[in-house]
């Protein structure tokens, strides 16, 4: 279900913590996830044309993390996964590794440049 708002963490009763236009730090990620066992709600905002924020974007949830030699990474779990099988078949719909670079910054699949939004983290009742 697409929805055109902030998830209603509050009206559910949970407590949380927000960053705003700006990505939690890959350190502070590791922390909520690894430390803490929580996951954390991340967006990403659509510029325009001339590289301006939108006001349109979407949401995610991170849930894993990895390091390697290949750089920091993150275990994304995306609603917006249409028909596509899920990769690796084992996993959910909308299940990837997204670079931790890319959720700061970047291209689309489509070609669109985004950058990233807000997080919601420390979320508990």
């Amino acid at each position: 279900m697409d929805s055109t708002d902030w998830p209603p963490f509050a009206d559910l009763g949970f407590e949380f913590c927000r960053t705003h236009n700006r990505a939690l730090s890959f350190q502070d990620l590791m922390y909520e996830i690894g430390v803490k066992g929580r996951p954390v709600a991340v967006s990403w905002e659509l510029l325009n044309v001339h590289s301006q924020r939108t006001g349109l974007g979407h949401m995610a949830v991170a849930g894993g993390y990895l390091t390697n030699d290949y750089g920091d990474w993150l275990e994304i779990y995306d609603p917006g996964c249409g028909d596509a099988p899920p990769d690796p078949p084992a996993h959910p719909c909308g299940y990837r590794i997204m670079a931790f670079s890319a959720n700061v910054s970047g291209t689309s699949g489509g070609g669109n440049h985004y950058v990233h939004w807000d997080d919601f983290y420390g979320i508990h009742r």
